[in-house]
């Protein structure tokens, strides 16, 4: 099982999603606005295990700021996947 969190959040410039992989494994981050809309991905790799920091920007997959509001992250292994609420204030 993935352990995850994102600190700060609710953030302004920048948050980070910290993942916890019990194994080595692909891993993926993406990012989703409040109406399922993909706003970008973080990672998309082979992970080792152990504890991982992924930084978002608060930006899109076009580099632009990413509007205010709530972002949901989808954090997907090959056996296991979970999702963190984010809330960017501009």
């Amino acid at each position: 099982t993935i352990s995850t969190s994102s600190y700060p959040n609710p953030f302004h410039s920048g948050t980070t999603i910290v993942v916890d992989m019990p194994s080595s494994e692909q891993l993926t981050i993406t990012l989703y606005d409040i109406l399922g809309r993909h706003v970008r991905t973080i990672v998309d790799d082979f992970i080792t295990s152990g504890t991982h920091q992924f930084p978002w920007d608060g930006k899109n997959e076009s580099g632009q700021s990413a509007a205010s509001g709530v972002y949901f992250a989808r954090i997907s292994t090959g056996s296991d996947h979970a999702v963190r609420k984010l809330v960017l204030l501009r």
